[in-house]
């Protein structure tokens, strides 16, 4: 059985993301992702949803929260999905934030947050796709291949919880501060044997300009580590006329010692490109990612904001 485990995870490594999470490319349309502070950012009701694939079809990725924006205390809740290798490995999770909005004077405004995850991991190997089986001994010594087919149907999933925080400063609606810190807890994901997630910190700085003007600009800046799983940088900016937004931007993934933040080194650079309409209260946009030419990335993403008396539209990974 683990023999068997083995290989389909090495073949899912080979083909695909290997048990690595997709992470959006359409910034400030899943805040929840970034920082969940931002639960409640914007007041009344949010709702968001985001997908993304490639034209190959080898992964897909769907984002869905709902927040609401109270005068001190704001809830959220989302669901994220990512499957790859047409569903041979799959994870889906549910979070649920709370946050409390403190006014340290007339312009400073700080907002900590709690997040508590439930998740699930899955690998089904009677889903991968034929000409993986079929070039299966490129990827794996041939003193480990399974002998039945049947052999390679082998299915294992993890559940477990996991516990995380945000924090952000908010400068007189122009400047966005942030820190968050995801799986505090360390759970175990592991599908084959006791694998802990490593704690994952995110660092933001945003802000809006020109905001007297026609054409208004948001800049961001994004900093992701975690310790063996996903890391980058990301930095862009959404320039919106009217009803129209433009947003432009790239993402170097990096590679680093996780003792010395110093180290920080360039591995590739990914290209943002996206834009979104809005009417009244509605946003509607597409995002397109290029990765390596074979991952390109494509989102589509909705977002609307009831019951809020305030004329003011939403800003990206900004508090409202």
């Amino acid at each position: 059985m683990k023999t068997n485990l083995i290989v389909i995870l090495a073949l899912l490594n080979a083909a695909l993301f290997a048990q690595k999470e997709y992470n959006f490319a359409s910034t400030g349309r899943q805040k929840l992702l970034i920082n969940p502070s931002f639960a409640g950012s914007s007041k009344g009701l949010n709702i968001q949803t985001l997908g993304a694939s490639n034209s190959k079809g080898s992964f897909y990725s769907n984002y869905t929260g709902v927040d609401y924006g109270g005068r001190s205390f704001s809830y959220g809740i989302s669901n994220t999905f990512n499957s790859s290798g047409n569903g041979a490995y799959s994870s889906n999770q549910l979070d649920i934030t709370t946050s409390y909005k403190i006014k340290l004077n007339s312009k400073l405004t700080l907002i900590p947050s709690l997040l508590a995850s439930y998740f699930t991991r899955k690998v089904d190997g009677s889903k991968l796709p034929f000409q993986d089986l079929m070039n299966i001994d490129q990827c794996i010594p041939t003193p480990y291949l399974p002998y039945q087919p049947q052999d390679y149907r082998i299915v294992r999933s993890k559940n477990n919880f996991s516990a995380s925080s945000g924090l952000l400063l908010d400068i007189n609606k122009k400047i966005t501060l942030g820190v968050a810190v995801y799986d505090i807890n360390q759970p175990d994901k592991g599908l084959l044997e006791t694998q802990k997630i490593a704690l994952s910190q995110v660092y933001h700085i945003s802000g809006i300009l020109f905001t007297e003007k026609k054409v208004q600009l948001q800049p961001y800046s994004i900093l992701k580590l975690q310790r063996n799983g996903n890391r980058y940088y990301e930095v862009g900016a959404y320039t919106s006329y009217k009803l129209v937004s433009l947003h432009t931007g790239f993402r170097n993934t990096i590679n680093y010692n996780y003792k010395d933040i110093s180290t920080i080194q360039s591995r590739s650079v990914y290209f943002l490109l996206g834009a979104h309409v809005t009417y009244k209260k509605v946003k509607l946009g597409y995002t397109y990612m290029s990765i390596d030419g074979y991952h390109d990335a494509h989102e589509l993403f909705f977002s609307a904001n009831l019951f809020n008396k305030d004329k003011s539209m939403q800003r990206s990974l900004m508090v409202n």
